[in-house]
């Protein structure tokens, strides 16, 4: 597809004496260096080398770098020729990105089976197909406001969100050229300057964008946060010839000026920051001064260091380095279980053999490649051919994954095991079968989810559910118990469901992800940036209006919580977890049960479970043989503490129960797997199998705080007598 302004237009969009001279389109050194600057930033950071908190910055600088060069191109051909090829455009990107990209997917197919658990194979799966796609950064956005998808490995293919993102701004940016350029030739307009007011306009708008959404998880994935990191490059393409004019002396001092910011970003922007927002302007702009500067500032400007071998040399692998860097981590860290600066650097480091294979081999000679240059059709051809092997790698690996027997109920009763053979309900080394499967475990989930009753992350309101004994023929005067919290209070609705259905009670849940029934200003961390939990508040304070009126106010409420959680304390964040953290915490939750027992509705907190300290599910999955090396010590498992207990002080109508030493964690360690069934799905929740085998425990539990006249009145009649 070509868009020709016609002769007469031409010279009237391109004077001769505006046209740009060559230096403008010559390779620039200064360029190459940025890239390795920037690939140097997201490797060290990735690492997990201490020193670089902002090396996570290193991807803005790609992005400016990006936008700058693809917009020069482009202006560049409608200047010299009146027409933009939008196949030949797509072609040198296809032939250039795919091959690579394609091969990296088959060689991360390839290790996925060797050293990940068979219980991640399907996800990575799915993420291989959108990074095949280029829409991965759509699949992390989607998944960051869900929380069981918090505490998943990350995946082998991650990095590829942001080259999602520059991938979708070549299908478009080209579209939006041509509509500015024709209207340009419309209205005769200055080709340069009316593509700069578009890119102005639409860079505006989406910076605006990122700072409205602010806090918000899909922030930083989503490309209409980002497009205007590119637009700052595609906006200095633009100004290019005037820059060109620059008077020596401030130009050097614009690029040493970017350098030194770039630097101060890699060593001293705390990743506490909420990304991108406005705080991205600081490594853009810095990013944009070298750019800028860079030709009219000669050798005396920052090219004088970014133009040398060493860095020119790394900006040639840059993008073979990006593409390799962050598998290897994650492989490493599936190995090592777990991953330190040391191995961090010594995977990153390994990443520089097959990443140069690649450019010599792969990237660099298809770039060059005469042929796909003659014949732009085959090097569309070669990337969508790129893009399938791509897509059935994915597929491949999906198809892998074995299928799961179904086990009889009687094989796994899980804590009913401990009522009757506490001796043999926790297996040393082996389970005779596991229910759920750790293949499956992240599915087990209580019924809440599968109905979408589980608020995620920037849900402000929230979706209660009614769940009705079975043998209920009547809503009517019975009794009524609400499930309130976060998933730590929903793991346990399928054993308050079990003892419901025995008592004939109404179970109603009202929970939210990451959000514990408080009156605590929380502060909810994404990516390692602190921000107010601002939908957590208001779904607090409508949690609480549910309960105390209307159809939805229980007799009781059964409750738990998550810890840690960080705070607000003293209306600020970014402090440091600790002592006063904690009094935050239980000051919070004993408000929140002051206000429901003024009301006269009694709180029963459930303690917190254990924090295993690893995915216990993905360990099961990897040590059937050996589960004692899925255990965690008790008291190691329980340090964090216990902050409901204390919350519960001074309060008549509010109590604790505590079914960590009877059922939860019944030995000096912690087992993954007590009488055949999973205990958790991941590293602190229950397996909604296991919560429903603990429902004698509950049922036990509850009869003690009858037999001790808790809420000394109507709740005492309704509350079991006996375990069963």
């Amino acid at each position: 597809m070509r868009l020709s302004l016609g002769v007469a237009d031409r010279e009237a969009a391109q004077p001769a004496e505006t046209r740009p001279p060559a230096r403008e389109s010559a390779l620039r050194g200064d360029i190459q260096g940025l890239r390795a600057v920037a690939v140097g930033m997201v490797l060290l950071y990735h690492a997990g080398v201490p020193f670089i908190p902002g090396g996570f910055a290193g991807v803005d600088v790609f992005f400016v770098i990006s936008g700058f060069l693809i917009t020069g191109l482009m202006v560049r051909e409608l200047e010299r020729t009146g027409r933009l090829s939008l196949r030949n455009f797509w072609a040198r990107r296809a032939k250039r990105l795919l091959p690579a990209t394609a091969m990296v997917l088959v060689a991360v197919t390839t290790l996925s089976l060797v050293f990940l658990p068979q219980f991640q194979w399907a996800d990575t799966a799915g993420d291989i197909v959108a990074a095949a796609l280029y829409m991965i950064n759509w699949r992390l956005a989607a998944s960051s406001v869900d929380y069981l998808a918090q505490d998943y490995a990350p995946s082998p293919v991650q990095h590829f969100w942001s080259l999602a993102v520059e991938e979708q701004f070549y299908l478009i940016w080209p579209l939006l050229i041509l509509l500015l350029a024709g209207l340009n030739r419309r209205f005769r307009w200055s080709l340069r300057r009316t593509l700069l007011i578009g890119v102005g306009l639409l860079s505006v708008g989406s910076l605006l964008w990122s700072i409205r959404l602010g806090g918000h998880p899909q922030a930083y994935f989503v490309t209409t946060t980002r497009a205007w990191e590119l637009g700052i490059g595609a906006a200095v393409a633009l100004a290019a010839p005037r820059l060109l004019n620059l008077n020596g002396l401030v130009a050097r001092a614009i690029t040493w000026a970017g350098a030194v910011g770039l630097v101060a970003v890699a060593f001293w922007l705390p990743d506490t920051l909420t990304w991108p927002s406005w705080h991205a302007l600081v490594p853009t702009l810095a990013t944009a001064a070298v750019i800028a500067g860079g030709p009219a500032a000669g050798p005396a400007g920052a090219s004088y260091l970014l133009g040398r071998f060493p860095l020119r040399w790394v900006g040639d692998l840059s993008y073979s380095l990006y593409l390799w860097h962050w598998p290897l981590v994650v492989f490493a860290t599936a190995h090592w279980e777990g991953l330190t600066p040391k191995q961090g650097l010594f995977a990153v480091t390994l990443s520089v053999v097959p990443a140069y294979l690649t450019y010599r081999l792969v990237e660099s000679p298809l770039h060059r490649s005469r042929t796909l240059s003659r014949l732009p059709v085959r090097a569309l051809w070669l990337g969508a051919v790129c893009t399938v092997i791509g897509v059935l790698a994915g597929l491949l690996l999906r198809a892998a994954i074995p299928t799961i027997p179904v086990l009889p109920a009687a094989a796994h009763p899980g804590a009913s095991a401990l009522l009757t053979n506490p001796k043999t309900a926790i297996a040393e080394r082996r389970a005779s079968s596991i229910t759920p499967d750790p293949l499956n475990a992240r599915a087990d989930l209580p019924d809440l989810y599968g109905r979408g009753c589980q608020g995620n992350y920037v849900a402000p309101t929230p979706k209660p559910c009614v769940f009705d004994a079975p043998s209920a023929t009547a809503t009517t005067g019975k009794v009524t118990v609400a499930v309130v919290g976060d998933s730590r209070a929903a793991q346990w609705s399928p054993a308050v469901q079990a003892v419901a259905a025995e008592q004939n009670w109404r179970v109603i849940t009202i929970t939210k992800a990451g959000c514990p029934f408080t009156q605590a200003q929380l502060v909810r961390v994404i990516k390692d940036q602190q921000s107010p939990y601002t939908s957590c508040t208001a779904w607090d304070a409508a949690a609480m209006k549910l309960l105390l009126s209307g159809p939805n106010r229980p007799d009781f409420v059964v409750t738990s919580s998550y810890y840690p959680y960080l705070t607000a304390i003293d209306g600020q964040i970014g402090r440091s977890k600790g002592p006063g953290n904690d009094q935050e915490l239980i000051d919070g939750f004993h408000d929140a049960w002051t206000t429901l027992n003024k009301a006269g509705i009694p709180v029963i907190a459930l303690r917190e479970t254990p924090l295993m300290g690893r995915d216990v599910a993905a360990c099961v999955s990897r040590h059937r043989k050996d589960l004692n090396r899925c255990t965690t010590p008790r008291r190691e498992a329980l340090s964090a503490g216990n902050i409901l207990l204390p919350a519960a002080k001074g309060l008549d109508l509010s109590a604790t129960i505590d079914l960590t030493a009877p059922a939860v964690c019944p030995a000096a360690a912690c087992p993954p797997v007590i009488g055949n069934v999973l205990v958790y799905r991941d590293n602190h929740h229950l397996t909604a199998e296991y919560a429903r085998s603990l429902a004698p425990f509950l049922t036990t539990a509850l009869a003690g705080l009858r037999a001790r006249n808790f809420a000394h009145g109507t709740l005492n009649t309704i509350l079991p007598t006996a375990a069963p």
